[in-house]
This record gives C-alpha cells, sequence and structure tokens, in this order.
C-alpha cells in the first residue's frame, strides 16, 4: 500500500484514502490469482458500461426504427 501511494497518492489522492479506509475489505481481493483478479475488474467494466446503456436507451423511451436506438448505443459506447 505504501508503494502503491507513493506511486500514485499524489495523482489519485481519493483512491488511496478509499484503499486506507477500506484495507481489510481490499486485501482479500489480491488473494486471487492474477487471471481472476482480471476476470473480476474486467466484469466491474462490463457492468459499467451496461449501466450506462441502460441509462442512455431508458431516457428515450422507445424507437420508431432500428437505426435510431443503433446510433444512440453507438455513441454511448464512443467513450470506452
Amino acid at each position: 500500500m505504501d508503494e502503491f501511494e507513493t506511486v500514485w497518492g499524489k495523482d489519485y489522492p481519493p483512491i488511496v484514502q478509499s484503499w486506507r479506509r477500506n484495507w481489510q475489505r481490499i486485501i482479500p481481493f489480491f488473494d486471487y490469482p492474477l487471471e481472476i483478479r482480471k476476470v473480476i475488474y474486467t466484469t466491474n467494466a462490463i457492468e459499467c458500461v451496461n449501466m450506462n446503456l441502460r441509462k442512455i436507451t431508458k431516457t428515450r423511451g422507445s424507437f420508431s426504427k432500428r437505426r435510431g436506438a443503433q446510433q444512440i448505443v453507438l455513441l454511448g459506447t464512443e467513450k470506452y
């Protein structure tokens, strides 16, 4: 944790503070092999994209044509 703070603390102080406060909840994550950890954080990223797409499409109600829905989804995924 100290090494992480030395490298990233100046750029991301809220993350360092959060990790320090929740260290007992975070360290079990590091007990998993690297391959499993990659799946866990990749899954979180996918869930984030799905949540944002649901948010985008929910506010539009319905689409009269498929092309409209495709364009909204495309625009919503450009930042990823």
